[in-house]
């Protein structure tokens, strides 16, 4: 008897637990069910790899610029209007976000820029014409 009631937050921390694995539960769910960017955030880029990269407000306000890229052999890519490469082998698309958001922000070209990369294979298909 002494050891079934410990702490009073017991029966609160036991449903936050729950709520956690509920939803990790429901994230496996949704990557097993064919989400095509479910795993996107942790694959790991490599040289040759083909991405894309839209940039907000870079040219203009309110205007996205999107870069079609490929990681060199060096494993960096060469984004609009930066003067280096940007090293993104060895990095998720996540970790590469950031680094280009950095980049632009070191380069005085915008301070938070908005940047989101995805691997050219995970785009969404365009539909056939009909014959």
């Amino acid at each position: 008897m002494l050891g079934t009631r410990l702490f009073p937050l017991q029966p609160a921390a036991a449903a936050l637990l729950t709520l956690i694995a509920v939803a990790a539960a429901s994230m496996s769910v949704a990557a097993a069910d064919g989400d095509p960017k479910a795993g996107e955030k942790a694959r790991v880029i490599k040289s040759e790899d083909k991405l894309v990269v839209s940039i907000d407000d870079l040219e203009a306000i309110n205007q996205k610029t999107v870069a079609k890229v490929d990681v060199d052999a060096k494993g960096e890519v060469k984004l609009p209007y930066l003067s280096k490469p940007v090293p993104a082998a060895g990095l998720t698309t996540a970790k590469l976000m950031d680094a280009i958001v950095k980049a632009y922000h070191d380069a005085s070209l915008i301070n938070h820029a908005n940047v989101t990369v995805i691997f050219r294979d995970a785009e969404d298909p365009k539909p056939k014409a009909p014959r």
